[in-house]
């Protein structure tokens, strides 16, 4: 009962974990259409302005537009940089995942694995529960037939022991 308890907590921690993945993925694909666009921006002003013009010309430079380019350069650096902050937190998500889903599997093998041996111990007792009941049978038997009485009880000490073999090599 704990065991499944703990399972569904890991599965809901994960699947969490995984939300929070997805949406700093979302983030970064954001960051990346934002970074793409800006440098298309500043590439396109690159191809519009003439660096020998401004250095060649007696008229005044169109300082608005060179600022749009500073402003533009800062802000790639910035979405850069977010972006990589991004892609930081996107790993450690994916290692914390990758974390809890060994841990996750861990415990559901072990889950199983006492499942199992319940189970196995549920049928030894069962079986048990079917020999003493042929003993009992035995013990009425030996008052009307006694040979028939040995034959169950030849019988059932080769039913214990293979029940005993099987559980031994199942251990």
């Amino acid at each position: 009962m704990v065991k499944k308890m703990v399972i569904r907590y890991l599965e809901k921690l994960c699947e969490e974990y995984n939300k929070e993945k997805f949406h700093i993925d979302r983030q970064c694909e954001s960051l990346q259409l934002r970074l793409k666009e800006t440098t298309e921006l500043m590439k396109l002003y690159e191809e519009t302005s003439d660096p020998n013009y401004e250095s060649f010309t007696p008229r005044e430079i169109d300082t608005k537009k060179k600022r749009q380019y500073l402003k533009l350069q800062e802000e790639k650096m910035n979405i850069q940089s977010a972006l990589d902050q991004q892609r930081e937190a996107s790993e450690d998500w994916k290692k914390k995942i990758d974390e809890l889903t060994e841990i996750l599997l861990e415990e559901k093998r072990k889950a199983s694995e006492e499942e199992r041996k319940e189970l196995e111990y549920e049928k030894i007792a069962e079986d048990l529960a079917g020999l003493l009941h042929r003993l009992d049978l035995c013990y009425k038997l030996a008052e009307v037939d006694v040979a028939r009485c040995r034959m169950e009880l030849h019988i059932l000490t080769e039913n214990i022991q293979n029940m005993i073999e099987t559980y031994l090599q199942n251990q």
